[in-house]
């Protein structure tokens, strides 16, 4: 084990100079509020923590659960989180190389999405987010809510009812779903 708990992401050293380093992390609410966005998100963040410790990622795995198959928001539930998972990584290049999706009625109303990136990293090129020195500016960027994804992951512990929808501005979307200015309307 060269990191722990207290960075971006774990690293494992599997010798020759070598190293995996590892991030899971859920995107449950952003998802059941909007499934391609949210599950896409997730699976960005865990890849900028790849990125952030110098690692180059290589693969995605997820492990996903959904309500009963007959309940009636399972299916685009499914439909969106699969996608959102595959299309994030495809973007950038990533394979998705395993997974798990199963169906209980425990999650008719709060869905479970973990995905999860390694990366290879030489171990003498790792980063790590410690900063040092004094007198160091820090800069903020970026509006508290948002499309944009800044602040997005406040509600991810919130709770499910009937004023949930009122979050949906804080579920980013990714540049998949960007829709780019014609040229000339910039």
């Amino acid at each position: 084990m060269i990191q722990g708990p207290g960075e971006n992401a774990g690293i494992v050293d599997i010798g020759d100079n070598d190293a995996i380093v590892f991030k899971i992390e859920s995107h449950n609410h952003p998802s059941y509020l909007e499934p391609f966005q949210g599950a896409a998100t997730g699976v960005g963040g865990i890849l900028r923590d790849i990125f952030t410790m110098g690692a180059r990622p290589i693969a995605t795995l997820n492990s996903i659960h959904f309500g009963s198959p007959d309940h009636p928001k399972t299916k685009n539930l499914l439909n969106g989180v699969v996608s959102g998972i595959g299309g994030y990584g495809n973007c950038v290049g990533i394979p998705t190389v395993g997974g798990e999706v199963k169906f209980d009625s425990s999650y008719n109303e709060n869905i479970l999405v973990n995905a999860m990136t390694l990366g290879l990293v030489k171990k003498n090129k790792i980063f790590y987010s410690k900063a040092a020195g004094l007198g160091k500016p820090v800069i903020y960027v970026g509006s508290k809510t948002g499309r944009d994804g800044i602040h997005g992951a406040s509600m991810a512990s919130a709770i499910i009812d009937e004023k949930i929808e009122e979050n949906k501005p804080t579920v980013p979307v990714p540049y998949t779903h960007l829709t780019l200015p014609k040229k000339g309307n910039v």
